[in-house]
């Protein structure tokens, strides 16, 4: 027998064995969730009229938060799961617009019965929203900004696929695509630009699925306010030109207070945190076309190595990636300006790397030897000397670094997980 337990009382979903007088933590956690207590019966409910899809996503956030907060012993009527899948099918058309729908796991079919992909938005509870600095330590957040800003900021068209799990989005001039659910998580999200409308991919772009959107919005938001709506042939989009170097990403990253190292013909430039790394394949170049194989330019977060487990989240960009884009990227990650997220919706090991974790538990000794990289950021200007600052300050419980490295040319050059973390 489970200590809390999800099922159905007629047509409402109810969590039974959290009573507020016994457990409050756990009645906190269903709370948040969107479960009200009915004290009269002594069990929680979701209100009459949920959702089935919309209830599946507020269990699972409710059952996160119980994890989160030590409480175990979950369980689910079976009975519940028939309910669902039942009334999806027969009420298709009440699936509540505003959320986009879930891909399968890594590499599963599809699922028979749609699900939402992101929890439906909550605001941040102010007792445990936190500021994040740096960006791309922030973590995903759970909502469509990326979506929403494109379609109604700069009249991109939208279509979901709620079978598939897949939302998708273009350009008014079709040279811009951008795709949400695909099957591999270590490349979720997917950018693909053309010169000419419908046409091969110029060049092409994927985030892992835990990427802050903010980084996404970065990207995204240079394709729509770059460029004119009348250039039929696309040779002027600043968008489509093709790169000369990437002398302004490496003078961001290094005014920044990133280290780098050259071997093997890749420039590899760290964060003063030792979290984030920047890769640049110069010679050769990396796959024009090939995302997941030898990318032109790759971004890893999260310790070096990481015990052979996935990043946090990584990027990938082929070769004639513009230099507006990736410009922006590099602004984006080295943003001093801290985002807000919810403590109880992040990583545990993105909280402990932020000094948010257990405080009873002593920081690791951070280790570094000079003589394995390069610092370029010693004559950095003011802005660069912030943007250093706010990684570093960062670092309170950040892991010693574990890549076995070359001598004083510097780490070996990374490549992209297959899998999402």
């Amino acid at each position: 027998m489970s200590d809390i337990t999800f099922g159905t009382f007629g047509t409402t979903v109810v969590a039974i064995g959290a009573r507020p007088e016994r457990r409050p933590e756990a009645a906190k956690a269903l709370e948040k969730a969107g479960f009200a207590y009915q004290p009269a019966v002594g069990f929680h409910e979701l209100p009459v009229g949920t959702h089935p899809l919309d209830a599946m996503v507020r269990i699972e956030y409710a059952a996160d938060l119980l994890a989160a907060s030590g409480i175990g012993g979950l369980g689910i009527d079976p009975y519940l799961t028939s309910v669902f899948e039942r009334q999806a099918r027969e009420h298709p058309a009440l699936a509540r617009t505003g959320h986009a729908h879930a891909q399968p796991g890594p590499l599963a079919p599809a699922p028979t019965v749609a699900r939402p992909a992101r929890r439906p938005h909550i605001p941040a509870d102010p007792d445990t929203a936190i500021d994040i600095t740096p960006t791309y330590l922030a973590g995903r957040e759970h909502t469509d900004r990326v979506f929403d800003r494109l379609v109604e900021q700069w009249a991109w068209g939208r279509s979901t696929s709620h079978e598939l799990g897949q939302t998708f989005a273009w350009s008014p001039d079709h040279r811009f695509r951008l795709g949400d659910g695909q099957l591999d998580p270590g490349a979720r999200w997917r950018i693909a630009a053309a010169k000419e409308p419908l046409g091969p991919p110029e060049w092409q772009a994927a985030f892992s699925e835990e990427v802050p959107p903010e980084i996404i919005m970065a990207v995204t938001e240079e394709l729509a306010r770059t460029g004119s709506s009348t250039d039929w042939t696309g040779e002027a989009h600043p968008a489509l030109q093709t790169p000369a170097d990437r002398q302004a990403l490496i003078r961001t990253l290094r005014d920044a207070g990133w280290r780098s190292t050259y071997k093997q013909g890749v420039l590899d430039l760290e964060a003063p945190d030792e979290l984030a790394r920047v890769q640049v394949r110069l010679d050769p170049p990396g796959d024009p076309l090939d995302l997941m194989a030898h990318p032109h330019l790759y971004v890893e977060i999260g310790p070096r190595g990481n015990g052979g487990y996935p990043p946090y989240w990584q990027a990938m960009f082929t070769t004639a990636a513009p230099a507006v884009i990736v410009d922006a990227l590099a602004r984006a990650l080295t943003d001093p300006a801290p985002l807000k997220r919810d403590r109880d919706w992040m990583d545990e090991d993105l909280l402990a790397h932020l000094g948010q974790g257990l405080e009873d538990e002593p920081a690791p000794a951070e280790t570094h030897n000079e003589d394995q990289t390069v610092d370029h950021a010693a004559n950095s200007s003011a802005d660069g000397t912030t943007r250093a600052a706010a990684a570093r300050a960062r670092t309170v419980t950040a892991a010693p670094r574990q890549e076995a490295c070359g001598g004083a040319e510097g780490p070996e050059p990374g490549g992209p997980h297959p899998r999402g973390r």
